[in-house]
């Protein structure tokens, strides 16, 4: 409990050292950004020690971390102290705010700290993966950290999420095994807290109550945490017995199938919680999987308890958004010469869009884009509607921004990152199409919730968009010269979004027949109808998007109205174009966008909810049975995504029966009793620069466990993982079989030799050794080194004459 509290007391030290910056850095936001303080400090104290370290200037220490933070803790609240009483007016109206920003914080951290402690095991799935990460970088003294199942070389993965958890580590003394569940509670509760700030202000910029504003905050929270999708519609009805054998296989999600485990509240086959995360699918005559693909959402991803970048990105990404919503609240106009008189507000927006590709290399694109279209609607707005203009106005400011992202982390994008996707051939043409049953399944319940918000707004948009479509040589287009039309559009602005919806498509035709050896022509019309409805939603959206924004909705409607045009266009995309990696499938590419998508969707989704009800009142007779109808859909809906959580919750955790307990290690007690002490040695009396071997073996296995557990170097741990992150087999060619030869070769000198080349101090011997390369002379390491540890069978020798 100690290690707890420790960290919780070091989370809030650093948020509020950095709530001065964030004061500055938001003066448009009513709360200035209480809840966005923990992640902006994570973000800049790391990136401050990060590049210091990398220099190399000063080594990354838990000594440094504090100095960084003690610093910017004096002169934040030396800038308070000036503005007291403007600061004192600020609390006296926002304690409300605050309050509620730090219960839910610690609610939220609280929570996923008690469920760790019965399901803690650092095993299974990725996370030996993401342990190595975290060891690595909290071993790191400077940047990059060196890769420890890959000795000798240097991490090829984005490690900025692990690097500000490793840096919290540090500070909080607290050891690694634990640490690890520790992060997983805190990213949940950072981003309970970021989306509350972000979407309070939102609503708080419509003028609304602050108690509606806060209300508002606090679904966001649970739409995008807790919420599940609508696979709970299947489940259910699958205990319940409602739907027949035809309808299950219809539906077709794998392994959800009619009348399963009937006496019980929850599904009872094995790890039924993972169906909800493979939803889309399609299946061939054999039944092989055509279209496998994965979407996860937050709720899961705790659930599992793999500490990865997508994960590790949700607070960072709300910060993000509130910087670019803070940027349409301004007045300011986003230009170079405000740029250059602001310098030290874009060199903020500069290093938490920089992170973003450095904690989740995915991310920078999408919050780049948001970042243009931001800037692009702040010019629309002020140069009489010409979108070209607009867009070309934009650019510049954009560009330097982006420059200067990937300019401050250069070290890490020019120099350790690697990428799996093939240069010559970036992008591949997607084959099958999601099924409507399932991306509804995926996607029914946020759609729900801000169908009634753009439904309202699109009304006079979508009616300029059909007569163009009826009618674009009509006088009112001819010879304006993009001059704005009686609806506020314009032929310029018309041209410029057909472009933006056809080019998708005309991308995907060209490389689905040139790259496909059984593509056909008439495949493109029936894909045309396929993805026409995401087509056209995103036409509206953006139509929306420009006519809201000129006729001056508030920044909030606005705002949300832009994640969700976003956010169906990305939709829109992923069922034409994906990403190339080792895979050739689009399964990281809807992976990653529909992740992204969650988090856009669950601001919006809350802010829609407020809309939807603030408004409703307002309404024609009819209009508001419909809404009551719709609003009767929307509470199973939000019923069934809150049965997912209490049920797998339940089933993860295998009914909370463990004793409790946040050692993440504590499962290897109870397997190899001299496994763990063999750990704990090494940790506690080798140098973090030493190197090590151990037997090699698959991805997703228990090879790689010392190296993973302790940091240390070892000669070469999960060989496919390895490939996935460097692209390429050629940095460890040849190290498997050397390994191989090592353990089992008489001949002492090779023994020795093959121990020189790759400069290892130390040798493993456990079961999977023994398993791996026996019966085998292991007696040859008495005569190589001599043994430092031994517990049973398992054995450490250190190699004589090993570097010091």
């Amino acid at each position: 409990m100690s290690e707890t509290i420790r960290w919780l007391i070091v989370s809030e030290v650093i948020g509020l050292a950095a709530f001065p910056i964030a004061y500055a850095a938001f003066p448009s936001l009513k709360d200035r950004g209480w809840g966005l303080a923990k992640p902006l400090g994570l973000v800049l104290f790391s990136f401050v020690v990060w590049l210091t370290s990398y220099a190399p200037i000063i080594e990354s220490t838990a000594t440094t971390y504090w100095v960084v933070t003690a610093v910017a803790a004096i002169f934040g609240w030396r800038y308070m102290a000036g503005r007291w009483s403007i600061v004192l007016r600020y609390v006296k109206g926002e304690w409300r705010a605050i309050a509620a920003v730090e219960i839910l914080f610690l609610i939220f951290f609280f929570a996923w700290v008690a469920y760790r402690s019965y399901d803690p095991s650092i095993s299974g799935t990725e996370k030996p993966m993401d342990f190595l990460f975290l060891n690595a970088s909290t071993n790191a003294t400077n940047a990059p950290p060196q890769d420890p199942w890959l000795a000798g070389s240097s991490v090829a993965y984005y490690y900025f999420g692990y690097w500000m958890l490793g840096g919290l580590t540090q500070m909080a003394s607290v050891p690694t095994f634990i640490s690890f569940n520790l992060s997983i509670a805190l990213i949940a509760a950072l981003s309970a807290g970021a989306v509350f700030s972000l979407t309070y202000n939102m609503v708080r910029s419509d003028r609304a109550r602050q108690a509606r504003a806060i209300g508002v905050g606090v679904l966001a929270s649970v739409l995008l945490l807790v919420a599940a999708n609508s696979i709970g519609v299947w489940e259910i009805g699958s205990l319940t017995g409602v739907g027949t054998e035809k309808v299950y296989d219809w539906v077709d999600i794998d392994r959800v199938e009619p009348a399963q485990n009937g006496n019980n509240w929850r599904p009872t086959d094995f790890w039924w919680w993972w169906h909800a995360s493979r939803v889309i699918n399609s299946y061939g005559d054999s039944g092989d999987q055509l279209d496998f693909t994965i979407q996860e959402f937050p709720f899961f991803s705790l659930l599992l308890g793999d500490l990865h970048p997508h994960l590790m990105s949700i607070p960072f990404v709300l910060l993000a958004l509130a910087f670019l919503f803070q940027m349409l609240l301004s007045r300011d106009q986003f230009t170079l010469g405000w740029m250059a008189g602001n310098k030290l507000r874009v060199l903020l927006l500069a290093i938490v869009i920089g992170a973003l590709g450095f904690i989740n290399a995915w991310d920078i694109a999408t919050l780049g884009s948001l970042l243009f279209i931001v800037v692009t609607i702040r010019a629309w707005r002020s140069n009489q509607g010409n979108l070209a203009r607009a867009i070309i106005a934009a650019v510049p400011p954009s560009l330097l921004v982006g420059i200067a992202a990937i300019a401050l982390y250069s070290p890490f994008y020019l120099g350790s990152f690697s990428s799996q996707v093939s240069p010559g051939a970036p992008i591949g043409a997607v084959v099958h199409s999601t099924r409507y049953v399932h991306f509804f399944t995926v996607w029914a319940l946020p759609l729900l919730l801000v169908a009634p918000m753009f439904v309202a707004t699109a009304r006079r948009p979508v009616v300029a968009v059909a007569t163009w479509i009826i009618d674009p040589l009509r006088p009112s287009f001819r010879g304006t010269g993009g001059a704005p039309n009686a609806d506020g559009l314009s032929a310029t602005a018309s041209w410029i979004i057909a472009a933006l919806i056809t080019a998708p498509f005309v991308v995907w035709a060209v490389v689905y027949l040139i790259v496909n050896d059984d593509s056909l022509f008439r495949d493109i019309p029936q894909r045309f109808i396929d993805v026409l409805p995401l087509a056209l939603a995103s036409t509206a959206a953006m139509f929306v998007i420009l006519w809201r924004a000129r006729r001056g909705a508030s920044d909030g409607q606005l705002f949300a109205i832009v994640l969700v045009g976003l956010s169906v266009y990305m939709m829109y995309g992923v069922e034409l174009i994906f990403v190339r990696d080792l895979f050739n499938t689009r399964m990281n590419t809807v992976f990653k966008a529909y992740y992204q998508i969650w988090i856009f969707m669950a601001v919006a989704g809350a802010y829609g909810a407020h809309y939807w009800t603030s408004r409703q009142s307002t309404w024609k007779w009819s209009a508001r049975v419909l809404s009551k109808s719709v609003a009767g859909v929307a509470a199973v809906l939000i019923v069934v995504a809150m049965y997912y959580p209490v049920a797998a919750a339940f089933s993860k955790s295998n009914g909370f029966s463990a004793e409790p307990t946040l050692d993440g290690l504590s499962f290897i007690n109870a397997s190899s009793q001299p496994e763990r002490e063999a750990i704990k040695w090494i940790s506690e009396n080798t140098g973090v620069d030493d190197r090590l071997v151990e037997a090699v073996g698959g991805s997703y296995s228990e090879f790689g466990r010392i190296s993973s557990a302790t940091g240390r170097a070892t000669v070469l741990g999960w060989e496919g993982h390895e490939h996935q992150w460097r692209g390429t087999r050629e940095p460890f060619e040849g190290r498997a079989a050397d390994i191989e030869t090592l353990y089992k070769t008489d001949d002492v000198t090779n023994a020795k030799a093959l121990l020189d080349r790759y400069d290892i101090e130390y040798v493993y011997l456990g079961a999977r050794e023994r398993g791996e390369y026996g019966p085998a002379n292991f007696e040859k390491f008495d005569e190589l080194g001599e043994r430092v540890f031994e517990f049973d069978s398992t054995m450490i020798f250190r190699i004589f004459g090993a570097r010091e």
